[in-house]
């Protein structure tokens, strides 16, 4: 049987649950990723790290809890757009078959004996 949509997209049935407090995931990772991210860059200015280091490790931590926990990872997937890059398409047009019928502006205007109101 067919499925409805493309290899390229995600399937339409495939939906995140919520686990906890109804958050999925990617909403818990994000929220235990931006915790732990609070956390270590308050450790690191309470112990006098220098400022450049306390945010390197904050964007170091942030990130990717960002990128996982917003679900950005799937709206850029790359892998997937370079993949469709490097295929080989073939498109198939039916502009060669004529054996259809042609048809004119003309074909689609009503006759005037019939009315709309008629039975059928």
């Amino acid at each position: 049987m067919n499925k409805l949509g493309s290899i390229f997209l995600d399937d339409f049935i495939k939906e995140e649950k919520p686990i906890l407090f109804q958050l999925t995931g990617r909403g818990l990772l994000l929220v235990f990723g931006g915790t732990l991210t609070l956390g270590v860059t308050t450790l690191l200015f309470f112990f006098d790290y220098p400022d450049w280091l306390v945010f390197v490790v904050a964007a170091s931590l942030f990130s990717p809890t960002m990128i996982i926990g917003l679900s950005i990872d799937k709206r850029f997937s790359f892998s997937e757009r370079f993949y469709f890059f490097l295929l080989t398409k073939r498109r198939i047009y039916q502009i060669e078959h004529r054996d259809r019928k042609e048809y004119r502006s003309s074909d689609f205007i009503q006759a005037k004996n019939v009315r709309e109101t008629d039975q059928i």
